[in-house]
């Protein structure tokens, strides 16, 4: 009875080191196709990118619409391409202004990659949620802002005020009105980190600041004197 209860342990611990070396050998092999489709997918879409850059002959709006007809013959309706081309294009936004950053922006919102920000905005995860925000900021979304407003007095300081740092940039119409709701302090460095949007933000609206002196925020008031 002894002898067979130890074959039973031994058969388990086989059976068990068996199952794990398939199970590392599968994720070994998935890692590399996974690897080898991203960077497949990732070359074809820098081709079109880079296609994009040079072509200085049509407006915005018509280098919108043509990349996105090429874009759109991409199965860029499964997941994983899509996360792809959002990526290559928030990266060469990164090194572009003027038109050709008018145009990735253009490209991003025609082929609806904003869903994938705002799905971020409502994680979980507050980094994700940071992540989204900055994607939105950099690519000048203007139509995110009222998605913003709700997380501009998050209790997370750094979402908090990356959160208020985008809904000054990206409002159009009273882009101070986070402070109206403010009850989190405005700290020195988000205040600096808000100074710096203010000053450096194209057509901003600067309102009289007087108005939230009377704030229960003792945050608000230094920054507005501040101001």
């Amino acid at each position: 009875e002894l002898i067979q209860s130890a074959l039973l342990v031994v058969g388990i611990c086989l059976i068990s080191l068996l199952f794990m070396y398939f199970y590392l050998v599968l994720k070994r092999v998935n890692r590399v196709i996974r690897t080898g489709f991203q960077a497949k997918w990732s070359m074809e879409i820098n081709q079109l990118l880079a296609e994009l850059l040079a072509d200085d002959d049509l407006s915005t709006t018509q280098c919108v619409e043509k990349y996105t007809h090429k874009f759109k013959k991409l199965p860029i309706n499964r997941k994983a391409i899509k996360l792809i081309v959002e990526a290559e294009i928030v990266r060469f936004h990164q090194q572009f202004t003027g038109k050709t950053a008018e145009v990735l922006s253009g490209l991003y919102v025609a082929l609806e990659l904003e869903k994938i920000a705002y799905k971020r905005l409502r994680d979980s995860n507050w980094e994700n949620q940071v992540y989204g925000i900055k994607i939105l900021a950099q690519l000048n979304i203007k139509q995110a802002a009222p998605k913003l407003l709700a997380l501009c007095d998050d209790e997370i300081s750094t979402l908090r005020m990356e959160a208020q740092a985008a809904f000054l940039k990206l409002s159009d119409q009273a882009p101070f009105r986070f402070l109206d709701r403010a009850r989190e302090l405005i700290l020195d460095w988000h205040q600096l980190v808000l100074l710096e949007v203010i000053t450096t933000a194209q057509d901003l609206a600067i309102p009289s600041f007087s108005q939230w002196l009377a704030s229960k925020n003792d945050s608000v008031v230094i920054l507005c004197l501040k101001l």
